[in-house]
């Protein structure tokens, strides 16, 4: 994706664009800036697995989004969120999109470039927004949030979720449009030299 020409998705429901299907070493960091178009929930997603089960293609996924649109009583909110997913989207009144959310900031709206980032290592991952550090998470909680969602009532199911930071990657949108710039996949090794 390049600075110049952006990358637009549009979607009524929800999109994941594979840019990875494995990454290498023993961790990177990856990051995108995104604009959102229209209210949406845009952003990137890591550690992604999928489980064909009877009902269709089970989607585990982990999300660093960035949200806009009417939050309660607010409106024009722009909030950032960590999420862990389990989606479904084999057919109308068939599929399911759950999450689980880990942390969420909330920030004045502003039409313009958003920078997310992840850093991913096997025992941890690193949260960024606009190159701030807004919290971590462990490989243990991501794997006990995948439990809580496997065992949702509405559709238990017995997924073997376990986070590792070779992983799929990709970008992620929910229900609007997005544009996507920017994007970069890099060793985690060489960021700690340059970046906080």
């Amino acid at each position: 994706v390049s600075d110049s020409r952006p990358f637009g998705v549009r979607t009524n429901d929800t999109a994941l664009l594979e840019l990875l299907p494995a990454v290498s070493g023993p961790g990177c960091a990856f990051r995108a800036e995104v604009r959102v178009e229209s209210p949406a929930t845009a952003g990137i997603y890591f550690g992604r697995y999928s489980f064909p089960t009877a009902s269709g293609v089970e989607h585990c996924l982990n999300t660093l989004t960035l949200r806009e649109g009417e939050n309660g009583r607010k409106v024009n909110v722009e909030s950032v969120e960590l999420n862990s997913r389990r989606w479904r989207g084999s057919g109308p009144g068939d599929g399911h999109n759950f999450g689980l959310t880990y942390f969420s900031r909330e920030f004045p709206p502003a039409e313009t470039w958003r920078r997310l980032e992840v850093r991913l290592s096997a025992a941890q991952v690193r949260v960024f927004w606009q190159g701030e550090l807004l919290g971590e998470t462990s490989r243990r909680d991501l794997n006990e949030g995948f439990k809580t969602l496997s065992a949702n009532p509405r559709d238990p199911l017995n997924l073997p979720y376990d986070y590792a930071p070779s992983d799929p990657l990709g970008l992620f949108v929910m229900t609007g449009d997005a544009a996507f710039r920017r994007v970069v996949v890099e060793p985690l090794g060489d960021v700690r030299q340059t970046q906080p």
